[in-house]
């Protein structure tokens, strides 16, 4: 898929792609941490205080937690 967002902060890397999927990697180590399907292509990926908030073309906002994907 192609990459559409892409967004870094302590050890994790955050990537959507065109295809609706948030993936977040460990660059320590390089495995996923988690993933997640939306139903449009990722457009924004943004750290906040709250976790990470997802941007989509599926016309919906995700808020979720940086380490589980809850």
């Amino acid at each position: 898929p192609d990459m559409t967002a892409l967004n870094a902060e302590n050890n994790y890397i955050y990537v959507g792609s065109s295809r609706g999927l948030v993936s977040v990697l460990d660059f320590r180590n390089g495995k996923k941490v988690w993933e997640m399907r939306l139903g449009g292509a990722v457009t924004t990926i943004n750290i906040t205080d709250e976790g990470i908030l997802v941007g989509s073309l599926d016309n919906f906002l995700y808020l979720f937690d940086a380490d589980t994907g809850n």
